[in-house]
């Protein structure tokens, strides 16, 4: 079964608050499979921090199936699963419940989006996988791109960021403070701080476990218009490839071994 998903309405320029643009599965399905998963596409990037089970649910009746949820950032969608190989029941009405969502601005969802769905007896047997890399992947990337004369090789140490080594990622950049702006400010270069910026770490890692989605340099090879200062690297951006493989590295952990 190839798993996509599917577009329930078309993003507008400039709009409020975050929309759903996709989502598996469609509203009427039947014969979903018993364990998912349950896929959210959105019009921008959104706070990974509003991607839960509480802005996520799954329901039939009044009972709501506990989920493991996470944000793809990427792809900009929220994917679900029953947690811990649960599954659904079989040929039973369920609706799929987003709401409360937020953008990296603080715009909300304006109404719950809802997707009834009814399910049929099988599984998925396509559980979704998240992409690691390890750090002879990640290395040959931040040496061409990044650790360069001037910005952040062992002498220089832009913003006392230094990805030239791995002892230098492991003690500059996995757990560090990002030098962000102040919430809703605005800086020379037009970033904003913006409520979800304050606070994050350039390589967010806590006990092992990696998150690219709430890692700063994660945004500034993307080019986020949120970041302070210019898009790392400011001459040549990393292709989607290199991009795809630094948040695979981090959601490994971010070994530097």
């Amino acid at each position: 079964m190839l798993l996509v998903a599917c577009d329930v309405g078309s993003p507008t320029a400039l709009r409020d608050a975050p929309q759903v643009v996709g989502a598996y599965p469609l509203e009427g399905a039947s014969g979903v499979p018993l364990d998912g998963p349950f896929i959210v596409n959105f019009d921008r990037r959104v706070s990974p921090r509003s991607v839960s089970r509480g802005s996520i649910r799954v329901a039939s009746g009044n009972t709501s199936i506990f989920l493991s949820v996470r944000y793809d950032i990427l792809e900009q969608r929220a994917v679900a699963v029953p947690f811990d190989g649960a599954r659904l029941t079989p040929d039973v009405d369920y609706r799929l419940v987003i709401e409360g969502v937020e953008d990296l601005d603080g715009g909300v969802m304006a109404a719950p989006v809802t997707i009834h769905f009814h399910t049929g007896r099988d599984v998925a047997r396509q559980a979704p996988v998240r992409a690691t890399a390890a750090w002879g992947a990640v290395e040959p990337i931040f040496a061409r791109s990044c650790a360069t004369a001037a910005c952040h090789d062992a002498s220089f140490r832009a913003a006392g960021l230094d990805l030239s080594s791995s002892n230098g990622v492991a003690t500059t950049a996995i757990g560090a403070p990002a030098t962000t702006l102040p919430s809703g400010s605005v800086g020379e270069e037009g970033a904003s701080g913006g409520p979800f910026f304050t606070g994050l770490r350039i390589v967010d890692v806590l006990g092992g476990v990696g998150r690219a989605d709430t890692s700063y340099l994660v945004y500034t090879v993307l080019g986020d218009p949120h970041i302070y200062g210019d898009p790392m690297p400011p001459d040549a951006p990393l292709s989607s490839g290199e991009i795809a493989t630094v948040v695979a590295w981090i959601n490994a952990g971010a070994p530097t071994q």
